[in-house]
């Protein structure tokens, strides 16, 4: 068995014809085995770490944003304009994307009441600090989607400047190209273990992520069954969003449609707890202990609620023991920082069993 970690130039030359994107992430991210964490389950489990695709373009955002920004740069424009929650891991990356390639980025977060919040931490604090004009929306505006960014478009166009509109999480046809390329990295990766991984299991916020790899999957025929855990919405509304991002694939980019492997693709639900972006204190203990164990940091938001989909999904039989599993670990660290307050008493807690 090889080292996974250690690719060749020409293991990382895609065998799926992909458009022009950037060089914004540092790729591959490592894959590694969680030795305490499977003996604990009974699962081969592994790790993939974008969490690692950088600093503060860190997470698996920065995949998808290499090819929306190659289409924005080839466009002619000068600035970007995207949507997310007001602790958006995805804005914060294409915050600092923009800035670096010399764009203006422009930004629509979401709040309970549409009001700026109280204290900028996390994401918002990182966006702010590198210049993202920000505008707060109500989650009835933000509900219109494709509407909401139209107008502020056309807002920001009235000043003269010629923008690029990204929507939620990258999570369209061309976003999710930088999925397809990374089950392309995984698929190099797993070719010098000694057997191919059963299941992939990954959050879903936006349905990118999930569209991408089931299409870069069936392109290259591996046997992997996608596991993704809704941290927003359900597993039905999600189903039907990866068909409409996978009829674009196969119209856009004629990449593979939904087949007879997709039949076997779940959305774990279950998982969300107190609803998007809130934790519980038994969620924090679960994600400290994982730390504690491993050395590997989950956010409260995204990662986390999917490690719990790991484990709610051997307890329930649809990851059979012995199974190899890899956890995608997407990145979202700085979200931590605006969970302080639910962190000092988890811990307090924790300290005192």
């Amino acid at each position: 068995m090889g080292n996974p970690n250690a690719l060749s130039a020409a293991e990382t030359r895609g065998r799926v014809p992909l458009p022009d994107r950037l060089a914004a992430a540092r790729l591959p991210t490592p894959i590694e085995r969680l030795s305490r964490t499977s003996a604990r389950l009974g699962v081969d489990l592994w790790i993939k770490r974008d969490d690692l695709t950088g600093f503060v373009l860190g997470g698996n955002k920065v995949r998808k944003l290499e090819f929306s920004f190659a289409r924005a740069i080839a466009e002619g424009c000068d600035a970007i304009l995207t949507c997310g929650g007001f602790d958006s891991n995805h804005c914060r990356a294409t915050a600092f994307l923009a800035r670096r390639l010399g764009l203006r980025p422009y930004l629509l977060l979401r709040t309970p009441d549409g009001l700026p919040v109280a204290q900028w931490t996390g994401n918002t604090l990182l966006s702010a600090i590198a210049g993202a004009e920000i505008s707060w929306v109500s989650p009835e505006e933000y509900a219109t989607g494709a509407e909401m960014l139209a107008s502020h478009r056309a807002r920001v166009e009235g000043g003269g400047e010629r923008v690029f509109p990204i929507p939620e999480g990258a999570s369209d046809p061309l976003g999710s190209l930088g999925f397809v390329a990374a089950a392309e990295e995984l698929a190099a990766q797993e070719s010098h273990l000694d057997r191919p991984f059963d299941a992939i299991v990954h959050a879903v916020g936006s349905g990118g992520t999930s569209a991408g790899l089931a299409a870069g999957r069936d392109a290259l025929d591996r046997p992997w069954r996608l596991i993704g855990v809704p941290v927003c919405d359900d597993g039905a509304t999600f189903r039907a969003r990866v068909a409409e991002i996978r009829e674009g694939l196969v119209r856009d980019h004629g990449l593979p449609g939904s087949g007879a492997s997709s039949a076997e693709d779940l959305f774990l639900d279950g998982c969300v707890g107190r609803g998007y972006g809130l934790a519980t204190r038994e969620e924090l203990r679960a994600y400290a202990s994982l730390a504690q164990s491993e050395g590997v940091l989950v956010d409260p938001c995204y990662t986390g609620k999917a490690f719990l989909g790991v484990e709610q999904a051997v307890s329930s039989g649809v990851l059979p023991r012995g199974a190899r599993v890899l956890f995608w670990h997407t990145g979202g660290a700085f979200a931590h920082f605006t969970h302080a307050v639910d962190w000092e008493d988890t811990l307090r807690h924790f300290e005192e069993q």
